[in-house]
């Protein structure tokens, strides 16, 4: 399944010819078709965050980010209905494909300076105040 997935040359996440998501693709995703759907999160991980104490800062990690509909989605809502929890939110994608990665860096451009694309297993610290989600 992963040489089929994400094997670099011929993978399905990892052949940039291939138009995966959306409507001339193989499938639709609930980030994709609506913002509401970021925005519900939102309001999820505001909760989750006052859950952990309304720590100065935490972690979202997001495991296969896709090409980053839904974490802009979630960090536009937390910047528009809930700026302090905003300015203490970082944002880890967890993403294996280039491909995607690189839509993904474009879509999220207004929040490059508190996202990072790693993956959670090369992760050298541990995460004081996280949650980790994968849709």
């Amino acid at each position: 399944m992963k040489a089929a997935l994400y094997d670099e040359r011929d993978g399905y996440y990892c052949r940039r010819d291939r138009v995966r998501q959306g409507r001339q693709g193989d499938y639709r995703t609930a980030p994709e078709m609506s913002p509401a759907f970021g925005a519900a999160f939102a309001n999820y991980f505001m909760k989750s965050y006052f859950d952990l104490g309304a720590p100065p800062s935490w972690t979202i990690v997001e495991i296969g980010g896709g090409k980053g509909d839904f974490a802009y989605g979630v960090l536009r809502s937390l910047q528009t209905n809930f700026p302090n929890v905003f300015d203490a939110t970082q944002y880890i994608i967890d993403e294996v494909s280039a491909d995607a990665q690189s839509q993904a860096l474009s879509k999220i451009a207004p929040f490059k300076d508190r996202v990072q694309f790693r993956a959670l297993s090369e992760l050298s610290e541990p995460l004081p105040h996280a949650i980790i989600f994968s849709q």
